[in-house]
C-alpha cells in the first residue's frame, strides 16, 4: 500500500475517537481556527456592536475582512418580521458592504447587488434612502467615468438629486453636503452648472447644519467650477485654491484635497498651462499613493498623460498612459479574484455556522453519535476507494500531460533550429522593414516568422519591461501590424502570445536541474517575466494543463529514472 495514504486514514479515524468523545466534554467544543473563534464570538455580539466594530476597522483602514464578517452577521440576521429598528441596521450593514466590495474590492456587481438589497429593505419600512442614493449615485458616476457613459453619468445625477431632496427633509447634514458636493461634480462632467442654481441655494441655506469646514469647501467647490464654465479661469483658481485650509490629510476627507488639486490642474489646463497643471496633479497622485486609492490613481495617470502630452513631452506622457492601462488591467483583474474571494467568504461564513448549530445540539444528538461514526466510517471508506481511483487516473493523464509537453517543446526546439539555420543568422537576428507597407498575407507570414526569430534569439522576452511597442522596433514595425499579425496567425493577443514563450522556457529551466536546480519555482517565474507567482501559475497551468509545482514534480521524477538507467 502507498505509504502517501496512510496519513490521511490515520488521521480519519482520529477524527472519528475525536467526534464520540465530544458528546461527554463538560464545555462546548471550542475550534482553533481564528475564524471560528471570531464569527463564535462576534455571533453573540448586539448588531450595533457589531456595526461600530466594522466602521472602526474600515476608519483605521486594515482588518478589512474583520470588517466584513462583522457585516455581513448582521445582514445574515434579517427577517421580514423583524423589527424596524432591526432591519435599519442590516440597512447599514448593507450599506458598509457596499463600501468595501466597491473601493477595496472593485467587485462591482456584488456592491450592486448590496445597495439593491438595502433599497429593497428602505421600501419595506418605508425608510430614508438618502445613504443608498448616494452610494448609487457614486456606483454610476464611477462606472460612466471609466466608460465615457453621459447616459450613465445623468443617472449618477438623478440619484444625488433624490440623496439631495431626502437630505434637505430629514435634515440630514452628512446627506445633504455631500450629494450637493457630488451633483456639482457630476455637473462639470456634463457642462450643466446652471441647472444646478436651485439646489445651490437650498444648500446656502442650510449652513448652519454643517461642519464649517465642510460648507466653506463644498461652496467653494461650487463657486470654483461655475468660474470655470464660464471660462474665468483667474477666479476659478483662486476659489479653488481657498479650498486647501479647508481640507485635511484625514482618511475620510482625503479625497476633498485630492480633488481640489485635480480643480487647480484642470482649471490650469484651461489656461493651456500644462506643466503646472501637471505639477498640481501629481500632488494629487502623491495623495493617492500615501493613502492607496486606486480609483484617484487612475484619474491621475490619465490626466497626467494629457498634459504631458499637450506639454510636448512625449516620453513622459507614454509613461503616465502605460500606468494607466496597467492599473486599468490590475483592476479587472482584481475584480475577478475579488468574485472569487467574496465566494469563498461567504462559504466560509454559511460553514461557521454550520460548525455554531451542531455544537449547540451535541447533548441532543450524543446518544446517536457512535451509529453516526460508524455510517461517517462506511462512507468515508467508499470515497477514499473512489479517492484512490481517481487520484490513479489523475496521475496517469498529468504523466501523459507532462510527455505531451515534453514532445512539443522538443518539436518547437527542432522548428526554431531549422528557421535560424534557413535564415543564415546566430543569436543577433537582423529584421526586415516592412513599415509603410500594407500586411497582405504574404507579408504576414513573413513579419511572423520574423517576430518569432527575433523571440527565438532574443532574451528580452523574459524582462518584465518587455511589451508590444520593444518588440514592433525589433522587427521594426508598427505596434498595431505587429499585434494584428499575431491575433491573425495565432488566434492570440500579444500578452497570450508572449506567455507562452515564457511558460515553454520555464518548463525548459523546471526540467534542466543541473542549471536551474537550485532555483525555487517563484524565482523561475521571475527569470522568465512573470513579476506574480500566482500570474505565473494560472498562465502555466493554462498553457501545459498542470500546475508548476506538478511539472516539476513530474520533471524529477523523469530525471531520476533516466539518472538510474
Amino acid at each position: 500500500m502507498n505509504t502517501k495514504n496512510i496519513k490521511p486514514l490515520k488521521s480519519i479515524f482520529i477524527f472519528i475517537m475525536l467526534m464520540a468523545i465530544m458528546p461527554f466534554a463538560e464545555a462546548a467544543p471550542q475550534g482553533s481556527n481564528n475564524s471560528l473563534r471570531n464569527y463564535s464570538s462576534y455571533s453573540k455580539l448586539s448588531s450595533s456592536v457589531l456595526l461600530k466594530k466594522a466602521e472602526r476597522y474600515l476608519v483605521n483602514g486594515v482588518n478589512t475582512d474583520s470588517a466584513m464578517l462583522c457585516l455581513t452577521i448582521v445582514t445574515h440576521r434579517y427577517n421580514k418580521n423583524m423589527t424596524d429598528e432591526d432591519k435599519i441596521k442590516v440597512i447599514s450593514a448593507y450599506n458598509g458592504l457596499w463600501y468595501i466590495r466597491f473601493f477595496t474590492y472593485f467587485d462591482y456587481a456584488k456592491s450592486y447587488d448590496a445597495l439593491i438589497t438595502a433599497q429593497h429593505i428602505a421600501n419595506e419600512i418605508n425608510h430614508s434612502e438618502t445613504q443608498i442614493q448616494l452610494n448609487l449615485g457614486c456606483f454610476y458616476q464611477t462606472l460612466a467615468e471609466e466608460g465615457k457613459d453621459e447616459k450613465l453619468m445623468r443617472k449618477a445625477l438623478d440619484a444625488y438629486r433624490i440623496a439631495f431632496r431626502e437630505g434637505l427633509r430629514q435634515k440630514d447634514s452628512n446627506g445633504i453636503i455631500n450629494s450637493f458636493g457630488n451633483m456639482v461634480t457630476v455637473c462639470a462632467a456634463l457642462h450643466c452648472m446652471d441647472s444646478l442654481a436651485g439646489e445651490w441655494k437650498q444648500f446656502a441655506a442650510t449652513e448652519s447644519l454643517h461642519p464649517a469646514n465642510l460648507f466653506k469647501y463644498t461652496s467653494l467647490l461650487y463657486k470654483g467650477v461655475i468660474a470655470k464654465e464660464h471660462n474665468d479661469y483667474d477666479r476659478a483658481l483662486q476659489y479653488f485654491k481657498e479650498q486647501y485650509p479647508h481640507t485635511s490629510e484625514e482618511r475620510d476627507y482625503i479625497r476633498n484635497r485630492i480633488l481640489m488639486f485635480v480643480n487647480i490642474g484642470g482649471t490650469l489646463a484651461c489656461q493651456k498651462k500644462y506643466e503646472e497643471a501637471a505639477e498640481y496633479t501629481m500632488k494629487a497622485l502623491d495623495l493617492s499613493y500615501k493613502f492607496d486609492l486606486k480609483d484617484s490613481k487612475l484619474q491621475c495617470y490619465e490626466l497626467l498623460a494629457g498634459y504631458y502630452s499637450k506639454a510636448g513631452q512625449a516620453e513622459r506622457s507614454n509613461t503616465y498612459h502605460n500606468k494607466f492601462y496597467q492599473l486599468k488591467d490590475t483592476l479587472l483583474n482584481y475584480q475577478q479574484l475579488a468574485s472569487v474571494k467574496d465566494i469563498q467568504f461567504l462559504s466560509q461564513i454559511n460553514k461557521l455556522d454550520e460548525q455554531i448549530t451542531r455544537a449547540d445540539m451535541m447533548n441532543t444528538i450524543k446518544n446517536y453519535i457512535i451509529g453516526l461514526c460508524a455510517v461517517v466510517v462506511v462512507i468515508i471508506l467508499v470515497l477514499l476507494v473512489e479517492l484512490y481511483r481517481r487520484n490513479k487516473a489523475l496521475r496517469i493523464n498529468n504523466e501523459m500531460l507532462f510527455n505531451k509537453n515534453q514532445e512539443i517543446l522538443e518539436q518547437e526546439q527542432r522548428e526554431r533550429q531549422e528557421r535560424l539555420d534557413r535564415a543564415g543568422i546566430g543569436a543577433d537576428a537582423p529584421s526586415r522593414k516592412y513599415q509603410g507597407n500594407p500586411i497582405n498575407e504574404s507579408k504576414s507570414y513573413a513579419l511572423m516568422s520574423e517576430i518569432r526569430t527575433v523571440l527565438d534569439t532574443s532574451s528580452e522576452v523574459f524582462s518584465y519591461e518587455f511589451n508590444l511597442n520593444r518588440l514592433a522596433q525589433m522587427v521594426n514595425e508598427q505596434p498595431k501590424n505587429v499585434s494584428q499579425v499575431i491575433n491573425q496567425l495565432t488566434g492570440n493577443n500579444f500578452n497570450t502570445f508572449i506567455n507562452e514563450y515564457r511558460i515553454k522556457e520555464a518548463c525548459k529551466r523546471i526540467s534542466d536541474r543541473d542549471n536551474y536546480g537550485n532555483m525555487t519555482l517563484e524565482a523561475i517565474a521571475n527569470s522568465v517575466g512573470f513579476k506574480s507567482v500566482n500570474s505565473f501559475r494560472t498562465a502555466f497551468k493554462k498553457v501545459t494543463g498542470l500546475f508548476p509545482s506538478k511539472y516539476q514534480q513530474l520533471a524529477d521524477k523523469k530525471n531520476r529514472a533516466a539518472e538510474q538507467a
